[in-house]
């Protein structure tokens, strides 16, 4: 069997492994919405992941030097927290992929408070009220676009100049 082989049967069982941990003791049926939710679950917990660990040091360098220590480490705990939501055994699907959302939603939330409605902050808390109907469902998407609203009305009210384009 040659190396390449030996890495792709090892990341399937990784994958297989991982998504019988998403999916606690039930196991959702090929083609099922339960199956697909867990699967993009999987995929955007991984893919942050994996680009995190290559960009975590450029960033770090990059706002530790602009001063925005903040941002820094949210970015380990928000990575921190990956891997725990990945690894863990005990956790249900619905609460992964609760956890998941809100780690967005603070992350946009924190950066659009510390650099300004031109960066990405929006573009992660419109992702949020996307992702929530995604993974788990229209109401989750409606309360998270009330949620959305609610603070961008919140910023609005309070920091008038902020949200001045």
């Amino acid at each position: 069997m040659t190396t390449k082989n030996t890495i792709k049967n090892r990341f399937k069982q990784f994958h297989e492994d991982v998504l019988t941990r998403i999916n606690g003791r039930t196991t959702p049926e090929k083609g099922d919405l339960t199956y697909w939710r867990s699967r993009i679950l999987f995929a955007l917990i991984a893919t942050g992941m994996a680009l995190g660990f290559i960009t975590f040091i450029p960033i770090v360098f990059l706002v530790l030097n602009s001063g925005l220590w903040q941002i820094a480490a949210y970015d380990l705990a928000t990575w921190l927290m990956g891997f725990f939501l990945l690894f863990s055994r005990s956790l249900s699907y619905e609460l992964r992929a609760g956890i998941s959302l809100v780690l967005i939603y603070l992350l946009g939330l924190s950066i659009f408070l510390t650099i300004g409605p031109l960066s990405g902050g929006p573009f992660l808390m419109f992702a949020f009220a996307v992702l929530s109907g995604t993974l788990l469902g229209a109401r989750p998407a409606l309360a998270a676009l009330f949620i959305n609203s609610a603070t961008i009305a919140r910023l609005r009210s309070s920091r008038r100049s902020l949200l001045t384009l």
